[in-house]
């Protein structure tokens, strides 16, 4: 999976370029973000043109933020679409993760 990267002062922006996050494509994803954990405390990943998301898929938003929190960091989320964020809702995401309508939104909170 490509990832679209934009750094950020406080933040690094991750956005996630297929349309699915899915079983089939979760290790090619996680080899991807994995040198961003290591190299960035703050992560914030822009799920616009994502559609559709697994629960293994969600499994990796649970990784990184883990991953992120272990050195001090944290995992925001933005631009989800609406049935990615009713998704998010249900789960309880908005209790350890950042949900954000707007990557500037996601952005401004790590100041």
């Amino acid at each position: 999976m490509d990832l679209d990267v934009e750094k950020y002062p406080h933040a690094t922006v991750v956005t996630l370029t297929g349309e699915t996050i899915e079983a089939g494509s979760v290790e090619e994803l996680k080899k991807a973000i994995l040198p961003l954990v290591e190299t960035n405390a703050n992560l914030i990943f822009d799920m616009s043109r994502i559609r559709f998301i697994d629960s293994m898929g969600c499994g990796v938003l649970l990784f990184t933020e883990r991953k992120l929190k272990e050195k001090g960091g944290h995992l925001n989320i933005c631009c989800s679409s609406p049935q990615v964020t009713a998704l998010f809702e249900m789960l309880g995401f908005r209790n350890f993760l950042g949900i954000y309508s707007s990557k500037e939104e996601a952005v401004k909170s790590f100041r």
